[in-house]
């Protein structure tokens, strides 16, 4: 209708929805983790009152190459402040474990226990939407043991085992971060989903916020945004 919004979301009337946002807090993320924040914020606030969201962030402040790389923030909840309330608590350090959070998000959007090394809220629902939504600034460099060597920090394989539990997973590549990269292979195929155009973004400071609205538009099954080049380039 003109007004720069797409009317056809992802989803579908009456579909209910549970999503963990996966948000890096390592050191590199120190300069650009308010803008990330932000972002964040406004995808949760696109998402509808019975669609649950929860939040898992992941550095290496444990210990390195373990399963408390990451943490469980905010269980799944149809609470959305609250879960505002902890992505803006978040704070950078440390180095980068992606696969101990999709391992961990994976294990919360399942009914059931899917790895005995992570703690899930078990809000998961059997007949909501799953989704995954990974923002990462850049290259893994630990890794964890649950589901394949700590020498691996390859979050890939985590995140093909989470898409055969029927995980829709969207990625975002912040600042130097690529999407034909290892985030860009994480990400769903967008050949599997006819009614979303892609799933694998980039972003950089000034559109961070416009992804994160774009793919809440997406999640929400309501309108979504329609970017332009002016607000930054989104690969497939």
């Amino acid at each position: 209708n003109c007004d720069n919004i797409r009317q056809t979301g992802g989803g579908e009337e009456g579909e209910i929805a549970d999503v963990v946002i996966v948000m890096e807090r390592s050191g590199s993320m120190s300069g650009s983790l308010s803008a990330a924040q932000t972002g964040a914020n406004e995808l949760i606030a696109a998402l509808g009152p019975y669609d649950q969201v929860g939040l898992v962030s992941f550095s290496t402040e444990g210990t390195a190459g373990g399963t408390d790389d990451s943490t469980l923030d905010a269980d799944l909840t149809t609470d959305h402040t609250s879960v505002q309330t902890e992505v803006n608590n978040l704070s950078a350090g440390g180095r980068t474990n992606m696969e101990a959070a999709v391992e961990r998000a994976h294990e919360e959007l399942t009914v059931g226990d899917t790895f005995s090394e992570y703690d899930e809220s078990g809000n998961a629902r059997s007949g909501a939407r799953k989704i995954m939504v990974v923002l990462g600034d850049g290259e893994p460099n630990e890794g964890t043991n649950v589901t394949d060597p700590e020498s691996n920090v390859d979050p890939t394989e985590e995140a093909n085992n989470a898409k055969d539990d029927d995980i829709e997973i969207f990625t975002i590549a912040y600042g130097s971060g690529s999407p034909s990269g290892i985030l860009g292979d994480m990400a769903s195929d967008p050949a599997d989903y006819p009614n979303i155009d892609q799933f694998a973004f980039s972003a950089d400071v000034s559109d961070i916020v416009s992804v994160f609205q774009d793919i809440g538009g997406v999640v929400g099954g309501g309108e979504q945004l329609i970017l332009g080049k002016g607000d930054g380039e989104h690969d497939d």
